[in-house]
């Protein structure tokens, strides 16, 4: 992957142990939160007032519980685009946006670093972060990638 940083540094650290847990991710999330974690992921996308048409960034997607509760929001109208590190996790990504044929057309995954995101300045009306802020190398490199890809106004939830 481009801009890829050293196999030795925190960055590699984070997405080989993603790309091992991707599997278990989930089920690890609903214990670990007493189930809890469902909720909370619906009030961060209430939180963000989508409305239809507009475009949400669902940075650090994981297996795509925020962009799943983001499509389903939006269908018919607007665009979900799931950015995760671990190419694994953007696989399983998919796989649950199959579970809905006609919204799965309003999402798409890829694969980049949070520190340098592959999108123009202004892409996004919105964007969701869920429980990953730990796992970045360069807090002050995301904040400031995330300013760049939100539009004016733009609405940023951190679960």
């Amino acid at each position: 992957m481009p801009g890829t940083r050293v196999p030795g540094t925190k960055e590699g650290f984070v997405r080989r142990l993603f790309d091992t847990i991707t599997p278990r991710y989930d089920l690890f999330n609903r214990i670990a939160s007493l189930g809890l974690d469902r909720g909370w992921r619906r009030r961060t996308i209430r939180a963000l007032q989508l409305q239809p048409g507009m475009r949400v960034l669902d940075l650090a997607s994981g297996t795509g519980d925020l962009a799943e509760l983001a499509v389903l929001s939006l269908f018919p109208l607007g665009q979900v685009v799931g950015c995760d590190l671990s190419f694994p996790m953007l696989r399983a990504a998919s796989r649950r946006m199959r579970r809905h044929p006609a919204a799965g057309w309003h999402v798409r995954f890829t694969q980049a670093r949070a520190e340098a995101l592959p999108f123009a300045a202004g892409s996004f009306h919105a964007a969701t972060i869920g429980f990953a802020l730990r796992n970045v190398s360069d807090l002050d490199a995301v904040f400031r990638e995330l300013h760049r890809v939100l539009r004016s106004g733009g609405r940023l939830a951190l679960l």
